[in-house]
């Protein structure tokens, strides 16, 4: 604290000592910098005694700068400056304006809607935040976030351990979609029994959320699915889909428009869809930076329904 408190006495006598100069008076240094003359040429006094030199004589009714204080003048004129820019970068800093933050994104928004209505206007509006992104399985997203890999992750719901906190934003419908051109696509309604004939394109088994994706398939009527292929990754298991080798059962947010899945053809369910909570998850109990503050916001406002 001592020494924080020295360096702003110094830069506060080189500010006086400069506008002294600049304005080639103390009268007029003490006016524009709102002090009383004295305290201005108190300070200045004070910097050329800790200085150990003589910065100012007055000369033909006007002031000059000494040899030392030539340097000295132009050295607190570029500190001084270069403190303006680093204030206002800290104020960016703190209006989140200004950083690097580490989000992770459950696997089921690897989409074109997740870039199109979160990350690409976001990053347009903020160019100074580099944003690290990751997409993966929420339950290692949620590790990520619990040893400190991750800022702050976009999630489902499912085994949020005590200590991380979740911030719920939407829910996620539970759609079934398939290529344009496959026998279920032309269905008025589709029962789950005829989803389950068809075969589902699905995550591998051993992956920790398959428990969490055969509940929501119970959910919506498959009890015992019939699974044509594994396929890590939602991109893929689309290519997958887009080649007609079954059906993709996939979470869609509410706030979405009903093109997103295109070319995909989504299966009119007969029955109500299955929901699923999503929200963001943080370490509890560490307090939010203005940049994850920020960015939790952003997806707020976009993914919370009206």
């Amino acid at each position: 604290m001592e020494a924080l408190a020295l360096l702003s006495t110094t830069l506060q006598r080189l500010r006086v000592f400069v506008t002294v100069v600049e304005h080639q008076g103390y009268s007029a240094a003490a006016d524009h910098l709102g002090m009383a003359q004295p305290s201005v040429s108190y300070h200045v006094r004070a910097l050329e005694r800790a200085l150990g030199a003589g910065l100012l004589i007055y000369k033909d009714r006007g002031i000059h700068l000494t040899p030392e204080g030539e340097l000295v003048f132009r050295t607190a004129r570029t500190i001084l400056n270069e403190g303006e820019r680093l204030g206002e970068t800290i104020e960016r800093m703190r209006g989140g304006q200004l950083g690097w933050i580490s989000l992770g994104a459950s696997i089921a928004f690897e989409h074109q809607f997740f870039f199109d209505s979160i990350i690409a206007p976001y990053v347009r509006t903020h160019p100074e935040v580099h944003v690290s992104l990751q997409f993966a399985h929420s339950i290692d997203l949620v590790e990520g976030v619990s040893t400190g890999s991750l800022d702050m992750a976009y999630v489902n719901d499912w085994q949020i351990p005590a200590d991380l906190g979740f911030d719920r934003l939407h829910h996620s419908e539970l759609v079934f979609l398939v290529a344009s051109h496959h026998e279920l696509a032309g269905r008025a309604r589709v029962t789950p029994d005829e989803i389950s004939a068809a075969g589902l394109i699905a995550a591998p088994i051993e992956r920790g959320e398959v428990i969490s994706y055969h509940e929501m398939l119970r959910r919506a009527g498959i009890s015992n699915p019939r699974v044509m292929i594994e396929i890590d990754g939602i991109q893929a298991r689309k290519f997958a889909t887009q080649a007609g080798l079954g059906v993709l059962a996939t979470f869609v947010p509410d706030y979405v428009g009903d093109n997103a899945m295109d070319p995909l053809h989504t299966l009119p369910l007969d029955g109500e869809p299955p929901r699923i909570e999503f929200g963001i998850v943080t370490r509890r109990g560490q307090p939010w930076t203005p940049l994850m503050e920020h960015l939790g916001s952003w997806l707020r406002s976009v993914t919370t329904a009206e």
